[in-house]
């Protein structure tokens, strides 16, 4: 399971090229966006910027936010194949459905003082 850091400016989460993801944190952009199979990182060395979750190909093995002083925004579904963790220092306007896929025990939803007003579906 690769992961995918979120390093380029403000941007949508599938944009083509794919220059704001790369596989470090702070790296050089230009790896795929990221799949169900990838653990996605968005940190302090994402920068404060808007993510947009725009279109229904929205996935991430884990999905962490922790560090990030930015905005995840958007309304598409976003697939998580196991645990969400939302930043103290984030915001959240994002409104699209949380769908939690994960085929096995032990994954959470940690949300650090953050309200997930969102519908979520557990698969």
């Amino acid at each position: 399971m690769p992961d995918r850091y979120w390093v380029g400016p403000t941007g949508n989460w599938n944009s083509v090229p794919a220059s704001n993801w790369s596989t470090t944190s702070g790296g050089v952009g230009g790896a795929a966006a990221p799949t169900i199979a990838d653990n996605v990182f968005f940190d302090a060395a994402s920068g404060s910027v808007v993510v947009t979750s725009n279109s229904t190909s929205n996935a991430a093995l884990n999905l962490n936010f922790t560090g990030f002083t930015g905005t995840w925004a958007g309304t598409t579904v976003m697939t998580i194949g196991g645990s969400l963790t939302l930043g103290a220092g984030m915001t959240r306007t994002y409104t699209g459905v949380l769908t939690f896929n994960a085929t096995s025990l032990g994954h959470t939803i940690t949300c650090n003082g953050k309200i997930l007003n969102a519908n979520m579906t557990f698969n």
